[in-house]
């Protein structure tokens, strides 16, 4: 969580609440870090959506390509276990 210092106090902003200001494509991803750098807030991050590290187009395109469920979960959750939890 951000806080923003404004002329009526201090304000927590949520990095969704800050996305959605500066927009999805100025700020494509909830992954980032921010530094001050020479009085600028930079902003540093790593893919797009919401971090957890599937790409929806990219499995999309796995998909359209002839990829099984599984081997998209496998690109992308290497090592990971799939199994039947009922």
């Amino acid at each position: 969580m951000l806080e923003l210092a404004t002329s009526s106090g201090k304000r927590p902003l949520l990095a969704v609440e800050l996305r959605q200001i500066v927009g999805y494509t100025r700020l494509p991803s909830l992954r980032f870090d921010v530094t001050l750098e020479k009085g600028l807030a930079v902003f540093r991050g790593k893919g797009s959506g919401h971090g957890v590290g599937l790409c929806q187009w990219g499995a999309r395109g796995r998909a359209l390509g002839g990829a099984s469920y599984r081997e998209i979960l496998a690109h992308y959750y290497p090592g990971a276990e799939i199994r039947r939890m009922y």
